[in-house]
């Protein structure tokens, strides 16, 4: 089973590369002429459409409304988000947890991404005592991956959602190879250029190079936009 959230991540996964850095190393779109992008698109096309046993949720959630056909043993994978497995404790059939997948064999690693929500912290340019300011928060950080992030990850992660030895392995594994895409922390302020795929899937469009290039021109545009209001606001 398939969904918005998760065919968002697999642009990650597949490595899709749709940003890059310019000359001066800022980020670009990277869609138009992107033949990696395209050749991983079709596949995924292929395989939310052209398959009988694959199910497209056709709505932008994040695949929540699968959880019943999985833990009723009625769909045998499910892409979805760590934090929906809790939904899966009192399942009676045993289930693992695998990464999402890499575009082909010659791909080095795996890669994964992170859904919509992601913490940031933002310190007003009127603050006096910058060095204090950035001491606390970083005690913050030291103190959450001290305190929370083990308890999180090892008893509620590993011993509740999931309890045997090669489900706690894989879990790892995706932790090893989380990565953020400037993109996709900035897809909202940007209009959602990792949620491009979505859409398409859902209509089945097989030829999108005429798409791929009009997008680019606007993402081309609300990018240079951001870094306008960040240089404007950071003076």
């Amino acid at each position: 089973a398939c969904n918005a959230h998760a065919n968002r991540i697999m642009q990650l996964s597949l490595d899709m590369q749709i940003s890059k850095k310019d000359e001066e190393g800022k980020m670009t779109i990277n869609i138009f002429g992107n033949e990696k992008f395209i050749s991983a698109y079709d596949k995924l096309r292929a395989l939310c459409n052209d398959l009988d046993g694959t199910y497209l949720l056709t709505d932008s959630s994040d695949g929540a409304p699968n959880i019943n056909m999985f833990t009723e043993d009625r769909i045998m994978f499910w892409a979805t988000r760590l934090g929906l497995a809790n939904g899966m404790r009192e399942m009676e059939s045993d289930y693992g947890i695998i990464p999402f997948p890499k575009y082909d064999e010659a791909q080095e690693n795996y890669r994964t991404g992170f859904c919509d929500d992601m913490s940031s912290v933002f310190v007003p340019k009127t603050v006096q005592d910058t060095d204090m300011t950035g001491n606390i928060m970083e005690a913050l950080c030291i103190l959450g991956r001290q305190d929370i992030v083990p308890k999180y990850y090892e008893i509620t992660l590993k011993n509740k959602y999931f309890s045997d030895e090669t489900a706690a392995e894989m879990l790892d594994l995706i932790r090893d190879t989380a990565m953020f895409d400037i993109l996709n922390v900035y897809t909202m302020p940007l209009n959602y250029p990792y949620s491009l795929i979505s859409g398409w899937l859902v209509e089945n469009k097989d030829n999108i190079t005429s798409i791929v290039k009009a997008q680019q021109k606007v993402y081309e545009k609300t990018i240079k936009k951001l870094y306008e209001n960040v240089e404007k606001n950071w003076s």
